[in-house]
């Protein structure tokens, strides 16, 4: 019926949501993660 329908719509919106939310969360992560990276190098680079 148009109830379940319109449920399983919402629910499966904001599974696709919570879903892309955390991919990107996790491209920050890693893109924190190499800046971090690139940094350090640049800092044993300097001392050296």
């Amino acid at each position: 019926d148009a109830l379940s329908n319109a449920l399983s719509d919402a629910l499966s919106n904001a599974l696709s949501d919570a879903l892309s939310d955390a991919l990107s969360a996790l491209d920050q992560i890693e893109f924190l993660r190499e800046g971090e990276q690139h940094y350090s190098i640049m800092q044993s680079d300097a001392l050296s």
